[in-house]
This record gives C-alpha cells, structure tokens and sequence, in this order.
C-alpha cells in the first residue's frame, strides 16, 4: 500500500489555553525516496471556552468577634496562562476609616492552573454596640482571557455586632 495512517489520540481537558499544533515529519525513507510536503502540521483546537470570573457567594457574614471575614473568588476552569482581577471595596454601614474591618481594592493574579483565590478581610472587634454592618466589594476589570460570570460579580459581607444592646431604663421616685 501507499497509504498509511497515523492514529493521533487528543486528550480532553477543562483548561482554557490557545490552539496547539502537532508537526508530524518523514524522514529516514528505507527503499524509497518522501515526495513534497514532508510534513503535516495538524492543529487541536480548544474547545473550553474563557473561564469565568465571580465571587463563590453573592453575600455571607462574619460574627465580630471571629476574626477575618473570607471572601472566595473563583474561576469557572483553569486557564494555561494568568488571569487577572481587580475588585473595589465600598463602605456599607460598615466603615474602613473607623475601622469596622480593613481590605483595600487591589487585583488578583490567578496563576495558571488556580482556580480559586481567598481574600482576608481584617474585622475589628470593637467595643461599640453597633447591630449588624456591611461592606461590598465589585469586579472593576478583567484580563482579556477571562469573562464575568453570570452571577455574584459583586459580595455584600454583613459583620454580625457581639456587643448587647443598651439597656435604658428611668429610675421612678415618688414624690407628693
């Protein structure tokens, strides 16, 4: 026969990477000579799509008095390079500068093969009696080889007051 095929196995993954190419060359002919082309480059396309960006909860909570709130971003699917995230922190009723808690916007560099990424968020265990507060934090931008998700692009975290409520009561004297 003059034909002979080359059985090429392709292994299915769930890593977002570029297209890869395989080059297969003749060389060494026995009892013959290779004819042009001698090679073939064959290309495996991929087919996992951009992985998706969002935080693991839309909201969650924190008791005072626990220690740092923890804020889980993932990704849908590995990416074969870094993916890149930059989120903001705003004030609810929960205030930075006083400070309820402590966590500054920043970017998140997921490195290739990471799929989730843990933010610490610093609680004050104040002395105050305050009741339950908030702050939020949103997605501001992405690397271009990631999407937003569907849902929780942004978190609302409610920190849970251990201080009870005041009591006020009126010391009633009689009087005539």
């Amino acid at each position: 026969s003059t034909i002979q095929n080359v059985a090429i196995t392709v292994d299915e993954d769930t890593i977002s990477e570029a297209n890869e190419t395989i080059i297969l060359g003749l060389n060494t002919p026995s009892n013959t000579t290779i004819d042009a082309p001698s090679a073939h480059t064959y290309t495996i396309n991929d087919n996992d799509g951009l992985p998706d960006i969002s935080f693991d909860l839309a909201a969650d909570d924190t008791d005072e008095q626990s220690g740092p709130a923890l804020i889980v971003v993932e990704l849908t699917n590995e990416s074969s390079t870094p993916v890149t995230v930059t989120y903001s922190v705003t004030d609810g009723t929960a205030l930075a500068a006083q400070p309820d808690y402590t966590l500054a916007g920043d970017t998140i560099t997921f490195a290739a093969g990471e799929t989730s990424y843990t933010l610490s968020a610093g609680i004050t265990n104040d002395a105050i009696s305050e009741g339950a507060e908030t702050f939020g934090l949103a997605f501001t931008a992405k690397s271009a080889n990631a999407d937003y998700a569907a849902g929780n692009q942004t978190h609302t975290h409610t920190i849970n007051d251990d201080e009870p409520v005041p009591e006020f009561k009126f010391d009633v004297l009689l009087s005539n």
